[in-house]
C-alpha cells in the first residue's frame, strides 16, 4: 500500500526535471495523505508538471470529491485489467507521481497490528522517488468543470518491503528514469508499457526508521544523510 508520501517543492521539481509549469507554487511537505494534491506528469503532457487530487474520482461520482469509502488512492496491479474503474484508463491515461519517498509501518505483531514503527522509503541514488499511476478527469455535467485525479499502482512487495509492510506485503510500482519514459510513452499499448511495472530489487530502495511521521526536525536531519 501507499497511503502517505513526502513531496518536494514545486520549484525544485521544475528545475531538476526541466518541466513547464504555470500554476501555484507548492512548498515541500513531509506528510501528504490521500485526497490532497500531488505533483505528477502524464502521458498526454510529459513535459508539464501538474497537480492532481490523489484518490481517483470515478466518472459516476455525484460530488466530484475523493471518497475514502472507495479507497481509490491505490490500484492493485492484479486488478488493473479486470476492474471497470481501472481498465478504461490502461494505455490511455498513465501518470508518474513525483515524490521524496513514502511512509510504511512495520508491526511487532502484524496480525493484531500492535507496536507500529514508521519508515521512510526512498529510491536510492535518485533525487526523486517516482511511482507509476493512472489518472482521470471527473466532469461536472452542469458547469463543464474538469477535476483531475490520480491513483498510485501497487505491487506485491519485494523482500525488503515485505519485512517492513508485514501486514499486507505491498509496495508502490516504483519507476526509474528509464521506465518513466516507457510508462508514459503514448505509442505503446498497456501490454507493452506494463513491462515498466516490474518490481524493483531490494537494492533500489533505502528504508529509514523514524520515531514519528510528520516530525519536521527528524525528517530534515534524515534528509541530510540521504
Amino acid at each position: 500500500m501507499c497511503g502517505r508520501v513526502a513531496l518536494p517543492k514545486t520549484e525544485v521539481i521544475v528545475k531538476e526535471l526541466g518541466l513547464k509549469y504555470e500554476g501555484e507554487q507548492f512548498p515541500a511537505h513531509i506528510n501528504i495523505p490521500p485526497t490532497l494534491q500531488v505533483p505528477l506528469i502524464t502521458n498526454t503532457k510529459p513535459d508539464t508538471l501538474q497537480y492532481f487530487t490523489w484518490s481517483l474520482i470515478p466518472s459516476f461520482s455525484k460530488t466530484g470529491k475523493a471518497d475514502f469509502k472507495m479507497s481509490t488512492f491505490n490500484a492493485t496491479i492484479e486488478r488493473l485489467e479486470e476492474s471497470n474503474l481501472w481498465k478504461p484508463l490502461l494505455g490511455k491515461r498513465h501518470c508518474v507521481v513525483i515524490t521524496d519517498g513514502f511512509y510504511e509501518w512495520q508491526y511487532d505483531d502484524p496480525i493484531k497490528k500492535k507496536g507500529s514503527h514508521p519508515h521512510l522509503i526512498k529510491a536510492k541514488n535518485s533525487r526523486f522517488t517516482y511511482m507509476a499511476g493512472l489518472w482521470s478527469a471527473w466532469a461536472n455535467k452542469e458547469t463543464g468543470e474538469l477535476i483531475p485525479s490520480c491513483t498510485i499502482i501497487t505491487l506485491p512487495a519485494n523482500t525488503l518491503m515485505a519485512e517492513i509492510h508485514n501486514t499486507k506485503g505491498r509496495m508502490p510500482a516504483f519507476l526509474t528514469t528509464e521506465t518513466v519514459k516507457v510508462w508514459l510513452d503514448p505509442e505503446l499499448s498497456y501490454q507493452e508499457s506494463k513491462n515498466a511495472l516490474s518490481p524493483v530489487p531490494d537494492e533500489f530502495l533505502d528504508a529509514y526508521p523514524l520515531k514519528k511521521v510528520g516530525d519536521e526536525e527528524e525528517y530534515l536531519e534524515l534528509m541530510k544523510i540521504c
